[in-house]
C-alpha cells in the first residue's frame, strides 16, 4: 500500500477534456445557435428565427449542465470524503462509515472507485476523470481494502454494488 502524506486536503475536480462528452456539448453549445442563424439567412427568416430560439435554450441548458459538471469536487481529509456532485448533492463520509469500497474498471477501460455507508445509504462513485485520480486510489488504499471489480458491457457501480449487497 502506497503511504500518503496526511498533513493537508486534496482535492479532485473534473478536468475539461477527459472525457469526449465534453467536447461533444461545447459543438452543441455552440452548432445549435450556428444552425439556427445559418437557416435564418439562408432558408427563412422566421423558421431561422424559432430555430435560433429553440437552439438558445437548448445551448444554455447544455452549458449549464457541463458548468455544473466541471464544478463537482471530492476532497479527502483526515476525517473522511467529502463531495460536490454534478446534480449539486452535498455527500460527506467520515472514514469509518465506509462499509463498502472497490476500485471498478469497465470493458472500455474506463476506471472509477467508490465508497459506500450501508448505515446512511450513501454511495460515491469517482470515475477516472477526475483530477489526481491515481492519487485518490492511494489515498483510499492506505486507509482500506478496496475490491477489485470488472464490469459487465452495460453495467454501472450501483449495479454490481446492489448484486454484492443482495
Amino acid at each position: 500500500m502506497a503511504s500518503i502524506s496526511r498533513d493537508t486536503n486534496m482535492i479532485h475536480r473534473i478536468r475539461f477534456g477527459s472525457s469526449r462528452s465534453h467536447y461533444v456539448f461545447l459543438a452543441l453549445i455552440i452548432g445549435i445557435p450556428v444552425g439556427g442563424l445559418a437557416v435564418t439567412f439562408l432558408v427563412h427568416r422566421v423558421i431561422g428565427a424559432i430555430l435560433l430560439l429553440v437552439g438558445a435554450f437548448f445551448s444554455y441548458q447544455f452549458a449549464k449542465y457541463l458548468q455544473l459538471h466541471l464544478k463537482s469536487f471530492i476532497e479527502t481529509n483526515d476525517e473522511g470524503l467529502r463531495a460536490l456532485t454534478s446534480s449539486r448533492e452535498k455527500v460527506k463520509i467520515s472514514w469509518d462509515e465506509i462499509t463498502h469500497a472497490g476500485h471498478c474498471t469497465d470493458t472500455e477501460n474506463h476506471e472509477y472507485v467508490f465508497v459506500y455507508d450501508e448505515n446512511n445509504d450513501t454511495l460515491l462513485t469517482v470515475p477516472d476523470e477526475f483530477t489526481l485520480f491515481r492519487e485518490l486510489v492511494d489515498e483510499l488504499e492506505s486507509r482500506m481494502e478496496l475490491e477489485r471489480y470488472s464490469l459487465k458491457p452495460g453495467e454501472t457501480v450501483t449495479e454490481r454494488l446492489k448484486q454484492l449487497l443482495t
